[in-house]
């Protein structure tokens, strides 16, 4: 139930009505991985929305690194993770950078009770190093997203 903005908009504003009706204060937290452009709609009905397909927990392959192996490097990404600004779909393979590169022209999207998600937190999973994660911690918080977290509290 995709394809423009007012399918989209109809089938989640359906669940918002829904929460709202029970009277008890909940964060809507909506997720159709970016799809018919969530950044433009969605704050009128939930309080997050994903803008994005979902994180892979990869390493960045720099170019004062080039022994590191890893499917996608700093300035490409993964061909199933086909985000750009026409097309966004669910798929499991974009990396923090391309997400951070897709989600920065939209941060104004954001504000109070509002806000891009970028997906979970993938600090602690083991794909990067700890001055990746770092960096990916402090991008997400930089960049207005939810800092939910993606990963075993006892390794974080």
């Amino acid at each position: 139930q995709a394809g423009y903005d007012l399918i989209s908009y109809n089938r989640y504003a359906k669940m918002s009505k829904a929460l709202n009706e029970t009277g008890r204060p909940m964060v809507y937290a909506m997720c159709n991985w970016g799809e018919d452009g969530t950044w433009n709609w969605a704050a009128t009905i939930a309080h997050t929305w994903r803008m994005s397909g979902d994180i892979m927990d990869v390493r960045i392959r720099f170019d004062i690194e080039p022994s590191l192996t890893v499917p996608q490097s700093y300035d490409a990404y993964d061909d199933r993770c086909p985000c750009d600004a026409s097309n966004t779909t669910h798929t499991t393979d974009c990396s923090m950078i391309r997400i951070l590169e897709y989600a920065a022209p939209l941060v104004q999207k954001a504000g109070p009770g509002q806000w891009n998600d970028l997906d979970m937190l993938e600090v602690g999973n083991g794909g990067m190093t700890t001055i990746e994660y770092q960096t990916h911690f402090a991008m997400w918080a930089v960049i207005k997203s939810p800092l939910i977290l993606g990963h075993n509290l006892a390794t974080m």
